[in-house]
């Protein structure tokens, strides 16, 4: 069972207790690096960093000391359309990390000498991913697919953007988002719903300056065919694909996230048995998804050495073609099945997988996730019907690449591409 609990300024509390020996706290804010203009990207992810930084009672250093010497863990993470502020702890020491977050939340000082020294830690964290060549090609995909959309951006910011941010822009961001009606607190693990409750009404809900306004998300993108490379010497191709893709809480998301199962996210799928068990052309061969309020796309990502590069793209596309005009067999379509249901199982053995998969859910879409919904939904799921999904789903004329490696090789795989697109 779970609870929520909505308050008069907005603010939401979301509680799923399970029989575990561990709570799971987060604050969740409707923001992200999808939600900024071209000028301040990656402010988000900037301060979110910065939240770490001191409060009017805590320096740097006291702020992990007071979480590590009870035993408890604390992070955040900034994603395309929301933030969130965790921890993780054993049930008696439950009140003193929400106490720890609710200071980090309120009570950030942004010191200017503290500001200088996370841009730079930042910088070295966006020369990080341009020296990762799966990661770098996983972010212009991105680019790729949505363009000058806000989706586009990526969550670091450039490091232009990054350079320019001033103590006032950071503390202008949090004014504008980091109110109580674009914020939920999430709780799950053993704690009851009363004292959630309590806790958050006791360290949250009268510490915000303003009720303000949930954010609202960018409209929907339409995508088109676009091909993005970055040169780079380096000894292995990286290939990204995106096709359009289901948004976030489509009626039809758990259909889809069964046939990419089948396609690409599993070692069982077509793409890993084909690209790597049979024809041995790369060590890393998937399909992931990702669904966002109004838009969504679907990526395959190669790494591969450039010999088979143009063997690996051909076969990726026949797989494509034969999926689409072939569909899916019911003893994929059933094995897929009880794969998804049983990852929801097992996730609810993480109290912290737990608690992001409610708070997601809460603060893009305003509305109570339920496992055991979600869990019968899927056994719900006809054969038939999912199986008519695969002529609607990667559509070769909207086709978008992303490429990282030799630069010679950039023209072949756009021609190639092309060729497919365009048959």
């Amino acid at each position: 069972m779970e609870y929520i609990k909505r308050y008069d300024n907005g603010l939401r509390l979301v509680v799923k207790p399970a029989e575990s020996l561990s709570v799971a706290a987060g604050i969740f804010v409707n923001v992200g690096s999808g939600d900024e203009t071209k000028e301040q990207n990656g402010i988000s992810h900037f301060a979110e960093h910065m939240l770490f930084k001191g409060t009017k009672t805590r320096s740097p250093f006291e702020i992990t000391d007071s979480i590590e010497r009870i035993g408890a863990q604390i992070n955040a993470y900034t994603s395309k359309e929301c933030t969130c502020y965790y921890t993780k702890s054993t049930v008696d020491h439950t009140e003193e990390t929400l106490e720890i977050l609710s200071d980090i939340f309120f009570n950030s000082t942004f010191r200017p000498e503290e500001i200088e020294r996370e841009r730079g830690v930042v910088l070295e964290e966006i020369a990080m991913t341009e020296d990762t060549p799966d990661d770098l090609c996983m972010e212009l995909i991105g680019k790729s697919y949505f363009g000058a959309h806000p989706l586009g951006y990526t969550i670091l910011g450039e490091a232009d953007t990054v350079a320019n941010f001033s103590r006032d822009s950071v503390l202008n961001h949090t004014d504008n988002y980091y109110n109580s009606a674009n914020t939920a607190i999430v709780m799950a693990g053993r704690i009851t719903f009363e004292d959630a409750q309590k806790f958050t009404e006791k360290y949250f809900l009268k510490n915000f300056k303003k009720s303000g306004k949930p954010c609202i998300k960018p409209k929907a993108h339409v995508s088109k065919t676009n091909f993005i490379y970055r040169a780079k010497d380096i000894e292995q191709a990286n290939i990204c694909l995106a096709f359009p893709y289901v948004q976030f809480d489509d009626a039809d998301t758990d259909a889809y996230s069964l046939l990419n199962s089948i396609l690409g996210g599993t070692m069982s799928s077509r793409l890993f048995q084909k690209i790597r068990e049979e024809l041995g052309l790369a060590y890393s061969v998937h399909s992931f998804p990702a669904s966002y309020v109004n838009n969504g796309l679907l990526t395959i990502f190669a790494g591969v050495n450039y010999e088979n590069l143009e063997t690996t793209i051909e076969n990726i596309l026949n797989e494509i073609e034969v999926f689409k005009n072939k569909g899916v067999t019911k003893d994929e379509f059933l094995r897929a099945k009880e794969q998804s249901r049983s990852s929801l199982i097992f996730g609810q053995e993480n109290m912290s997988s737990v608690m992001n998969a409610y708070g997601k859910y809460l603060i893009l879409t305003d509305k109570l996730f339920s496992i055991d919904n979600k869990y019968e939904n899927i056994g719900k799921l006809d054969y038939d019907k999912v199986n008519g999904l695969c002529s609607e789903m990667l559509e070769l004329q909207k086709l978008c690449v992303s490429f990282v490696g030799k630069e010679e090789y950039a023209q072949k795989l756009k021609n190639l591409v092309n060729k497919f697109c365009l048959q």
